[in-house]
């Protein structure tokens, strides 16, 4: 068996619009290593400027500093520069072939999600958002980060948020770890649940215990509740150890699931650009593609069988 190279792992149409794009994504390549040398530049005559360096040969802990940070700084920037460049141009054509759409998080799209969803007293950013269509209904996919709002910032959460409409009326839920709805020494409860009813504790399996709350305790007893619980807490296995399950909500109409990830999703281009390891890197996104909107056709199958034992005229649990 011949061994596998990039054009094989990507679809003929994808390797094609890749050489279509290449010019662009060269491009981008080369302005990203110009900010890298003209930082670097920058620098060492900045430092030759104020510092008079190299004095005599000795090493001068000043002048190394002088250089080597905002050096370091604008390789960064380059570097950053040409990969998101690359992801607008691939992502484009990474969501194309699952007939999504993908575009830029901003800030306006927190309006758009529910309040529950979000832990409070922090600032989320969306670096990405994807959308479309999968098993007939509408879905979104962002990527997101929960910064807390403090004099000196930390990131609690970078995960993805999936939104699904549900194919049958659902009860209206929400899970999250416990520990995130109880106070601590020098902070309140990220999420409040005083005004839902307590179901039960859960777990994934791992250390983290969750709680459910309903809206209503008795709406539990809806058909498909139980099953799409069950795959919920399921659903970081199937997704893999990259990934672990933040909370999941419904209102009855619409689900929402969060997750924690340890890596970047999505990643493109960069710097060191090549035909062949673009193709790849679309094959792995393509891949991070996958495994989230497998699992909600998963959940819309569950939900659909639980329809199907549902009396000929159901009223849709709350």
């Amino acid at each position: 068996m011949p061994p596998e190279t990039p054009d094989t792992l990507a679809p003929p149409d994808i390797a094609q619009t890749v050489d279509r794009l290449m010019p662009r994504l060269r491009a981008a390549q080369r302005r990203g290593w110009f900010i890298v040398l003209a930082s670097i530049a920058a620098s060492v005559l900045l430092a030759y400027l104020m510092l008079d360096w190299p004095l005599d040969g000795e090493f001068d802990l000043r002048a190394f500093m002088a250089v080597a940070f905002p050096a370091l700084l604008g390789a960064w920037g380059g570097h950053v520069y040409a990969r998101r460049a690359h992801e607008a141009e691939l992502m484009q054509v990474v969501a194309g072939e699952l007939g999504l759409t993908f575009r830029r998080g901003d800030r306006d799209q927190i309006t758009t999600f529910p309040m529950r969803l979000l832990p409070r007293g922090v600032e989320p950013r969306f670096d990405a958002m994807i959308s479309g269509k999968v098993a007939g209904r509408d879905i979104r996919l962002a990527e997101i980060r929960f910064i807390t709002r403090s004099k000196q910032p930390r990131t609690i959460l970078d995960g993805i948020v999936l939104e699904f409409g549900n194919a049958v009326a659902l009860p209206t839920f929400f899970i999250v770890p416990k520990s995130e709805t109880q106070s601590g020494l020098l902070s309140g409860a990220r999420h409040e649940v005083s005004r839902l009813a307590f179901l039960r504790d859960a777990s994934t399996g791992k250390r983290q215990t969750y709680g459910i709350w309903l809206t209503r305790p008795e709406a539990a007893q809806n058909p498909a509740f139980e099953p799409v619980i069950a795959a919920i807490l399921k659903a970081e296995t199937d997704l893999g150890p990259e990934v672990s399950l933040y909370s999941a909500m419904s209102d009855g109409e619409t689900t929402w699931l969060t997750f924690r990830k340890t890596r970047d999703l999505f990643r493109i281009g960069g710097l060191f650009l090549s035909r062949d390891s673009v193709l790849k890197e679309v094959q792995h996104a393509a891949q991070d593609f996958g495994l989230p909107l497998r699992l909600i056709t998963r959940l819309l199958e569950i939900e659909a069988a639980a329809a199907r034992q549902l009396p000929p005229s159901p009223t849709p649990a709350i």
